[in-house]
């Protein structure tokens, strides 16, 4: 049996009343898709494979088979826990919806099935997606959620970031660089879980260093650029800063951009 006979001839534990798809990350890094009804699944390159599945009473727990690791997801409890973390804030002329963490790669891979980061971990932000990608995540998260999530404005990161209605002088959210973000000098060169970080006055992580955060442009929905803001875990500190921002094409990406989701309150 060839290695790539043996990656597949392996038994899959299902959620308990999961809807389809439901979703397996493999630790060796690769991931399916399993469809309930059929027990079909197909890899990366187009492949579909038949998996034998068994039921499991509780999905979050890993089911380790060898070496490898087998983690499910319940796509509509992952839905339900992006809307959960959003926080109601005041941006003076309106009010915004916003998510208290970066979208991470559990999130990310609920809603379109497979991880793009390059530093794996299920609570570390999702990185290597192109502005283009993440219009394709929100399209699919509003068609799974009912509800029309957005990326932030350049203006709403700005407002958040000195804490909404109540202006913040200063650089940072807190005190300190350190207090508030994962940078060059004290990241150890990777990104982190979301949240570890003091939030700043409005109660949201990661608003400067970890990742990078892409913005719309509302005023210019068709350009071909589009900003990031915040700075992440390899950047200097200067770029961690209120208002500074970068340029890039709709279809750059990079292990350190990521982005989090807004909501209009109506």
């Amino acid at each position: 049996m060839d290695e790539k006979d043996y990656l597949y001839e392996r038994y899959v534990r299902k959620p308990l009343n999961a809807t389809n798809p439901f979703y397996c990350m493999w630790g060796d890094g690769h991931s399916d898709i399993f469809s309930i009804s059929k027990l079909y699944f197909g890899d990366s390159e187009g492949n579909v494979y038949m998996m034998p599945y068994i039921m499991q009473d509780d999905w979050e727990k890993p089911l380790k088979i060898g070496t490898q690791e087998v983690i499910l997801y319940d796509a509509n409890v992952v839905v339900d826990e992006i809307r959960n973390n959003m926080i109601n804030v005041d941006l003076h002329e309106k009010r915004v919806l916003i998510s208290k963490y970066e979208v991470t790669q559990k999130q990310w891979y609920s809603v379109m099935g497979y991880n793009p980061s390059h530093f794996q971990g299920e609570l570390l932000p999702v990185t290597n997606v192109s502005w283009n990608e993440v219009q394709l995540f929100l399209k699919k998260l509003n068609r799974m959620s009912g509800l029309e999530y957005r990326l932030l404005t350049g203006d709403e990161f700005v407002k958040i970031t000195k804490g909404g209605v109540e202006k913040k002088d200063g650089l940072y959210s807190g005190e300190t660089i350190n207090e508030v973000a994962w940078y060059l000098e004290n990241s150890g060169n990777e990104p982190h879980k979301v949240g570890l970080k003091q939030p700043n006055e409005l109660g949201i992580y990661d608003m400067f260093g970890n990742v990078w955060e892409w913005v719309d442009n509302p005023t210019c929905p068709n350009a071909k650029a589009h900003k990031i803001f915040g700075g992440a875990w390899n950047s200097e500190g200067g770029t961690c800063k209120i208002g500074y921002y970068s340029n890039h094409a709709d279809d750059f990406k990079s292990y350190d951009i990521g982005f989090r989701v807004a909501l209009d309150v109506k």
